[in-house]
């Protein structure tokens, strides 16, 4: 335990990843500065030091590689989950590859807000073979989420949590702040009639089986406005059979709809990118001006095959798809060379037209989320432990005119009549620019600034 906690603050202390700006880009009909994060070289503490047999690649403190899962907790804080640890750069070691899934604090500078680092705050959950912390059972992650409703799968604000490889595609739940270094499971059987509860041991008693009919999970996320859960079924691209099945969180199917959509002529002949992660955004203002008035959207992520990201209503009403990756080759008689508008920095931004091998393709946006406070998007490339294609990125999207509640490009009156109604309300984060989530003096100074430049920059 005394250890555990010593690598703790060494590893929160020593090891941020600090941000590079890498541009600007257009979303959703809004521009965006782009930052992009190392998150392999924010160490964690290896929880399980004591493994028996002894890892011959033990460490005491890892990177993420291979992210699966990302959900945003607020403005100042971050979950992310990984496949598993590596003890190298490149070179996982074959004994620890295990599930976690760590909390990170994000570092906004108080006066401007700018995102300046992401640090490790602590290990929520960690799965394993051997050494006592198989709790009850191995937890392959695919995805994350918060239940912050009061019913069902962890409510309270509990971490949910989805593995395709746990016994038949489970959804489970374990503490969001567990007193212990981590791990504590929670108990739940599902009370709904359509439900499938959790029956294989040792997970009997613990979550519920999103199969039938999701067969293929890939990710999940939490919808307050109607307490549901929305899961990924990935299957097949060329066979339209993409979808999204919803679940109440009390266990039974409610719907499902058709997500991968693509456009025509990307990347081939319209053929989507594969469904990897779905996130909620919530209204507010920060959203964009195109995906407000459904009372919250549907995010979901493609990845390599065709990198983009799909915005859907509540019903799954297809609203925007958007890709992340553009055509560069000129000459409309060969084939198509695609570019990632997401800047990857030295570990390459080509992505070779398919059937290409997979680390020529080093654009893996696997899992995604969104702030409703800070209207910032997240974008997790996946990274493989493949040195070709190590791409361990975390790309933050913050709007670049923020004081622009209106979005017309300009901060004039209509816009400071906006910030004075949430400036008097002090705790909503409707005007909080400097994203501590309260509007204050320091945000009328932000505002103000803005106010007199008059034109978005």
């Amino acid at each position: 335990m005394k250890k555990l906690v010593l690598l703790a603050l060494v590893a929160g202390a020593c090891t941020p990843a600090l941000a590079d700006d890498v541009g600007t880009v257009t979303l959703f009909g809004r521009k965006f500065n782009v930052q992009r994060f190392d998150y392999n070289a924010i160490l964690v503490p290896n929880a399980r030091p004591n493994l028996v047999p002894p890892d011959p690649n033990y460490q005491a403190e890892f990177g993420l590689t291979s992210v699966e899962g990302t959900h945003v907790l607020s403005a100042s804080k971050l979950l992310l989950s990984s496949r598993q640890m590596a003890s190298t750069r490149f070179g996982p070691s074959t004994t620890t590859a295990q599930s976690y899934v760590v909390r990170y604090t994000l570092r906004n500078n108080p006066v401007t807000g700018k995102l300046e680092s992401i640090d490790y705050d602590k290990t929520i959950a960690v799965n394993g073979t051997g050494g006592g912390y198989v709790s009850p059972s191995r937890m392959a992650t695919r995805g994350i989420t918060v239940n912050t409703g009061s019913t069902g799968l962890g409510a309270g604000g509990n971490l949910v949590s989805i593995g395709r490889f746990d016994p038949n595609n489970l959804l489970r739940a374990f503490a969001i702040d567990p007193a212990s270094p981590f791990n504590t499971d929670i108990a739940y059987t599902p009370t709904d009639p359509g439900s499938v509860p959790a029956s294989a041991t040792p997970t009997a008693g613990y979550g519920f089986s999103v199969n039938p009919p999701n067969n293929n999970i890939e990710d999940v996320t939490y919808v307050p406005v109607n307490d549901r859960f929305y899961t990924i079924r990935q299957d097949n691209i060329f066979a339209d059979s993409q979808r999204v099945d919803i679940f109440k969180t009390t266990g039974g199917h409610v719907a499902e709809f058709q997500i991968g959509f693509g456009t025509t002529g990307f990347p081939l002949d319209g053929n989507p990118g594969q469904a990897k992660g779905i996130a909620f955004a919530a209204e507010g203002p920060q959203l964009p001006l195109s995906l407000q008035g459904e009372g919250g959207i549907i995010l979901v992520g493609l990845d390599d095959v065709g990198p983009g990201v799909e915005a859907f209503d509540l019903d799954g009403n297809l609203i925007k798809h958007e890709n992340l990756a553009n055509n560069i080759e000129t000459d409309p008689f060969l084939p198509p060379i695609y570019q990632s508008i997401l800047d990857l920095g030295g570990c390459g931004a080509i992505l070779a037209p398919l059937p290409n091998p997979r680390p020529e393709r080093p654009l893996q946006i696997e899992s995604l989320g969104y702030d409703a406070c800070s209207g910032r998007f997240f974008f997790t490339n996946q990274s493989d432990t493949n040195p070709i294609n190590t791409c361990p990125y975390i790309f933050v999207l913050t709007p670049s005119c923020p004081a622009d509640f209106n979005q017309d490009n300009t901060v004039d009156n209509t816009d400071f009549v906006l910030f004075a109604n949430a400036y008097n309300d002090f705790l909503t984060c409707n005007g909080d620019l400097n994203y501590d989530e309260t509007t204050d003096n320091t945000d009328f100074v932000l505002f103000a600034n803005a106010y007199n430049e008059f034109l978005c920059p």
